[in-house]
């Protein structure tokens, strides 16, 4: 039977009211950084469908969990307790986000405002080398970026639902701060993908000081006062969540299983780090940084002593027919499938006068430990080759040493800083720790110092 006209658009007035009645907040998002959506086989256009896949609110709810529960590990941490496994965080966060047996009681409404795409981002950022190398022409045509997309997200509280107000506050912090660092997309620790965020509207006891300082962030024009307003700003996601815990911080904590957000302390960094006039310079600097060949003072010097691993894994590469790079044997098989995540990421804030401020931010998590020391799951070793050297291209090099060695030995017998041929870590955290803060100075230099030329 045909629904009448007038009940339709009525229903759509009650929607509405209903939306409104339980509206925590309203968020307007605009692009900063060119947005890839993974879509059908990994990739954002079908050509098929002539389609450019958009932002699903499942894939934004998944990352909003995640940034909820590095609060929510951090807050704990610096309370003094102890269990952090995936299911303990997930049953703190479930009264709010629901789980298999628990219904949600928040909902998002994504509604498009404007978009425009692009079907070519500047081929000489180096993420975009790295990602369409070895494309066929058909492929590349799928690789389809939103250059400018404006997003209105509504967080809504299910009619029938029950929030207090700490719990709505931790629910808008968390996602304000998932897309301030994480942004939306794909590609994302490497500067893509980041939108600006500005909350319209909302419950006026939920958002008024969230809104406040996430606005005073923006207005900032120095790296002194972008570092003091975002610290500020996260020191206040910080005090929400341990309010949301009933918890008090004690302690800062030195060592974390898990990524976890503890402000001024050594197992969470953040920095602002230069303020550039256009993004894509941002993003080849970013991309510069984390290219180990800029690593190095000499480009002959061997590369068992820069430890780009903490950048992620899988990381190698094809030299002369031969797989080179960082790999994870498990017993007599190499593997080059297993995945680890940076433990330093790169956002990019776009201020109020049209500036572009890379932030960077880490987590030193001891899950790399296992694979330092090895474990059943594996052990990360380091290969490279050796061949015989002309200076005539067309001549075939041979290969003649292939040579694959520990990384913890490496870190131990060669050093970790690149100009340091020793190193005083005595055990595999402090060698995780000496990484880590190696990785975290020389991609801030690198980033810094970094010269772009023109055309």
């Amino acid at each position: 039977m045909e629904v009448p006209e007038l009940s339709q658009g009525k229903y759509g007035e009650i929607q509405d009211q209903l939306i409104d009645d339980n509206l925590i907040a309203e968020i307007e998002l605009e692009t900063v950084s060119p947005l890839r959506v993974g879509g059908y086989n990994a990739r954002p256009y079908s050509i098929r469908l002539r389609l450019l896949e958009k932002p699903r609110t499942q894939e934004i709810k998944g990352v909003w969990r995640w940034w909820a529960r590095a609060l929510i590990a951090g807050t704990l941490l610096a309370a003094g307790e102890s269990d952090l496994s995936i299911e303990g965080l997930n049953k703190k966060i479930n009264n709010v986000f629901g789980f298999t047996s628990l219904s949600s009681k928040v909902a998002l409404k994504l509604e498009n405002i404007q978009d425009i795409k692009v079907s070519k981002v500047a081929e000489d950022i180096p993420r975009i080398k790295l990602l369409t190398m070895g494309m066929t022409q058909e492929e590349r045509k799928m690789e389809s970026f939103y250059k400018t997309l404006k997003l209105s997200l509504k967080l809504i509280k299910y009619p029938l639902a029950e929030l207090t107000v700490t719990e709505k506050r931790f629910a808008v912090s968390s996602i304000i701060l998932s897309f301030i660092l994480n942004g939306i997309g794909s590609i994302l620790s490497r500067g893509f993908g980041k939108v600006k965020v500005k909350i319209k509207k909302g419950d006026f006891n939920v958002i008024n000081d969230i809104k406040e300082r996430l606005e005073d962030l923006y207005l900032s024009d120095s790296l002194d006062e972008i570092n003091l307003k975002l610290r500020d700003f996260i020191q206040l996601c910080f005090k929400i969540t341990s309010q949301y815990l009933y918890r008090n911080s004690s302690i800062y904590p030195s060592k974390s299983p898990v990524s976890a957000i503890v402000p001024s302390s050594q197992i969470f960094k953040i920095e602002a780090v230069r303020i550039f006039d256009n993004v894509t310079a941002a993003l080849k600097c970013i991309g510069k940084a984390t290219m180990k060949i800029n690593w190095k003072k000499y480009r002959k010097d061997t590369g068992k002593r820069y430890h780009t691993w903490i950048l992620g894994l899988p990381r190698y590469g094809k030299r002369v027919k031969e797989t080179t790079g960082y790999l994870v044997r498990v017993r007599h098989e190499v593997r080059m499938d297993i995945r680890r995540p940076s433990s330093i990421g790169f956002s990019i804030l776009k201020l109020n006068n049209n500036l572009f401020c890379v932030v960077m931010y880490g987590f030193l998590v001891t899950d790399f430990i296992d694979l330092l020391k090895g474990s059943p799951k594996g052990r990360l070793v380091h290969r490279s080759i050796y061949t015989t050297h002309s200076r005539m291209r067309k001549i075939r090099r041979k290969i003649t040493q292939i040579k694959e060695t520990k990384v913890l030995d490496d870190a131990y017998n060669l050093g970790i800083h690149p100009r340091i041929h020793y190193s005083q870590a005595r055990n595999e955290f402090q060698v995780l720790m000496e990484v880590f803060d190696v990785a975290w100075n020389t991609t801030k230099n690198i980033i810094r110092r970094c010269q772009l030329s023109v055309p």
